[in-house]
């Protein structure tokens, strides 16, 4: 199918394979990229000087360039198989017409960890045993559970996993009452590296740790942990439910939405055996994580009378250092706020709700740490976008950029920012430029060693 014989007008028909066919025509000695960007521009039903102005927008916010693209350079690049090689301007172009990287020669790598440090798969290192100094470990335990972003995340995951190993082999020869001493540091190294997992955006490793605790905890009737891992492991399931529903794949997210739902119930469950601080934590999350699968309003305000019951522990505790949680009146807010905006099913849901809620917890703020305020720009753009405010949805997702940016663990927020992009390039609004400049402005947070 040579590019000169391209029909605009039966554009809608072609298939992938079919693409790719074009782009293996090499013409002028490279992929032929130029049919492909003619073919995405006309998709989105942008005129050639549309789109070079928002290429040239693009370029002059990275000091790439200080000359407007016309109309007339848009078309050389078509016509000509003139894209630039510079896989930089590669990715803008890309991102502006929605174009998927392997059909410009891109790699995607999403999932890639952050420059300098490895993928959480780096957990599967095979290292050597020790013998466990329980106090050694114990204050190491919390050393990296307060320095594991700033360190190099390989070495602080070889040390996490030479350790777990470790507590393996010991507890096969000690005996009481040092043995539920290392059950314990064994369950919170393993919750340790889910945390880590599950920041980095890799949900499915952090539930394969969790189930490891749970089952762990379980048998050897380590109640607070229990509770605590079944509530991770539902906020990991949740979270997947939660992608998988902006990419319209609405039956695997139900699914993700049903196994959150159960480890929340299971972990209300055990709320009479854990002590305040946990037991309200446990608590907020599984109100929350309920929310997710409620059907109707009555079945919402019962998710947020759980939330409301976990609010009661606020003030009768001091913090517990295992948990990289402050349960305060900001948390039980933007806890109750996301719950607003959990369920897909109308009269399940209330944005302008969710929105309320974070006002509310934004003027009783104490801490307002990174963390916090991703997530509650992160809930203000997904509940504009739920009430199908579209040009709203997308500054705030700017405003979410930032607040991402700005933080540790970005990868998971990074990961739902990407989900709600998608959903808004799909929407009735995603053929607008400034969904194009959105999708700059997140490929230059995500991907910073591209524009580096």
């Amino acid at each position: 199918m040579p590019y000169k014989q391209l029909d605009t007008r039966a554009m809608s028909q072609f298939t992938m394979d079919e693409l790719l066919t074009q782009v293996a025509e090499v013409k002028n000695g490279r992929p032929n990229w130029g049919a492909i960007l003619h073919y995405f521009r006309q998709q989105m039903g942008w005129k050639a000087w549309e789109l070079g102005l928002l290429y040239g927008e693009a370029l002059q916010d990275e000091e790439l360039e200080q000359e407007p693209k016309t109309a007339s350079w848009i078309y050389m690049m078509e016509s000509q198989n003139m894209v630039p090689w510079d896989e930089k301007r590669r990715w803008i172009l890309a991102t502006l017409l929605d174009i998927p990287p392997v059909l410009f020669g891109l790699q995607a790598g999403h999932n890639a960890a952050p420059a300098g440090e490895e993928p959480a798969s780096a957990l599967s290192t095979l290292l050597s045993w020790e013998r466990v100094d329980i106090a050694e470990y114990r204050a190491t335990l919390a050393r990296l559970c307060a320095t594991y972003h700033s360190e190099t995340l390989s070495l602080a995951l070889m040390d996490i996993k030479r350790r777990m190993q470790s507590l393996h082999t010991d507890l096969a020869f000690r005996t009481a009452p040092d043995k539920e001493a290392l059950q314990r540091l064994l369950c919170e190294y393993y919750l340790l590296a889910a945390r880590i997992a599950h920041d980095q955006g890799a949900s499915e490793i952090a539930i394969g740790l969790l189930s490891r605790v749970i089952m762990l905890a379980e048998h050897e009737s380590l109640f607070d942990l229990h509770a605590y891992a079944l509530r991770e492991r539902a906020i990991c399931h949740s979270g997947i439910g939660f992608i998988k529903a902006l990419e319209g794949r609405t039956k695997a997210a139900q699914e993700q939405y049903a196994a959150a739902a159960r480890d929340a119930l299971a972990s209300r469950s055990l709320a009479a055996k854990i002590p305040p601080l946990w037991r309200g934590i446990v608590l907020l999350s599984a109100g929350a994580t309920i929310a997710g699968i409620a059907r109707d309003h009555n079945e919402l305000l019962e998710a947020l009378r759980v939330i409301d019951q976990g609010a009661k522990e606020i003030g009768k505790h001091t913090q517990d250092k295992r948990i990289p949680t402050v349960l305060d009146e900001e948390l039980y807010l933007s806890i109750r706020a996301r719950a607003y905006i959990q369920s897909p099913f109308k009269g399940a849901y209330f944005p302008a709700s969710a929105r309320q809620a974070l006002e509310e917890s934004a003027k009783v703020a104490k801490i307002s740490s990174k963390p916090r305020r991703a997530e509650m720009a992160v809930i203000i753009a997904w509940s504009y976008f739920m009430e199908e405010l579209y040009p709203m949805a997308t500054e705030a997702m700017e405003q979410a950029i930032v607040a991402v940016r700005n933080c540790q663990g970005t990868e998971k927020y990074f990961a739902r920012l990407e989900a709600l992009y998608r959903g808004l390039r799909s929407s009735e609004f995603g053929k607008d430029a400034e969904v194009a400049r959105l999708g700059v402005t997140l490929l230059r947070a995500r991907r910073p060693g591209l524009f580096n």
